[in-house]
């Protein structure tokens, strides 16, 4: 299990010394905030190696297409 507490920065030393007297709690660090940038900067270096097959498509060709999709479901 894991629980996230947020604590105010002054309170905070207090806080983690009641706390680490706790044995059995373990602490790890936050992770990095930038971690959205780090996945953009991933989606596109992936994105350029995927093969496009129809880079033209239009927002109505896709909404068409998947009105289309649910007709055909629906008469099933």
């Amino acid at each position: 299990m894991e629980i996230i507490i947020d604590i105010p920065e002054k309170k905070a030393p207090f806080v983690l010394e009641l706390l680490k007297n706790l044995k059995f709690l373990k602490f790890r660090k936050a992770e990095p905030k930038g971690s959205f940038a780090d996945f953009r900067s991933e989606w596109a270096e992936l994105s350029s190696r995927l093969p496009q097959t129809d880079p033209d498509i239009t927002e109505e060709e896709i909404l068409a297409e998947v009105k289309a999709v649910r007709a055909e479901r629906s008469k099933r």
